[in-house]
């Protein structure tokens, strides 16, 4: 196929494009997906006959991606569940925390130093988020409303689901405190946390 351009490429110059410091196993899929079903990246043609990727698509771009150094595993989480980026410095462990759960929101102590509140110096990031039933509630929406009519193909072609991702404790590059998180679940819906997130500033494709 002439002047076209090949996937891992493709991947890597949108990985690249990112303003956030991590991306997630979910996040990284979604793009690949969209990617390979538009069969093209900012008009210019993939390299590829297919219509929609199949489940060894994913598992060989996220191998090239490790393999080259663009992204490696953030040792803070579960295996292959949080990626770095490369060239990208991570902020603070709220943004983190905030681009792996996108139903949690920086609260508490945590919340008033971010808006500049407090003097005090939190060594504890307080995050506030759903319970299990209700985050996953909003994780089957939130697939929907990622992959709208495309929804069946994505679910159909074994790339992985959004699922809720262990926090435990945050190290961030540069910064001196690990931070230790203490997660308040709070009966909520989908909506009301997206109306108190604070300090979850990741943009890209959360």
């Amino acid at each position: 196929m002439p002047n076209c351009i090949p996937i891992i490429k493709a991947v890597t110059l949108k990985v690249g494009s990112l303003r956030q410091p991590v991306i997630t196993k979910y996040q990284l899929a979604k793009l690949i997906f969209d990617l390979l079903a538009d069969s093209d990246y900012q008009g210019q043609p993939l390299c590829t006959r297919k219509e929609f990727p199949v489940q060894n698509d994913f598992s060989r771009v996220l191998k090239e991606l490790l393999d080259t150094g663009i992204l490696t595993e953030n040792r803070n989480f579960p295996s292959r569940s949080v990626f770095n980026i490369i060239g990208k410095e991570s902020k603070s462990p709220g943004e983190i925390a905030c681009i792996v759960d996108p139903f949690a929101y920086v609260s508490h102590l945590s919340a008033m130093d971010y808006h500049g509140l407090t003097d005090r110096l939190p060594k504890i990031l307080y995050l506030t988020s759903l319970s299990s039933l209700e985050w996953s509630k909003a994780a089957n929406e939130k697939m929907e409303q990622d992959f709208a009519i495309h929804i069946n193909e994505y679910e159909s072609s074994g790339f992985p689901k959004l699922q809720r991702i262990k926090i435990s404790k945050i190290k961030v590059v540069f910064r001196i405190l690990c931070h230790s998180i203490k997660l308040s679940i709070k009966g909520m819906t989908h909506e009301k946390t997206n109306q108190l997130r604070h300090g979850c500033g990741a943009q890209g494709v959360a």
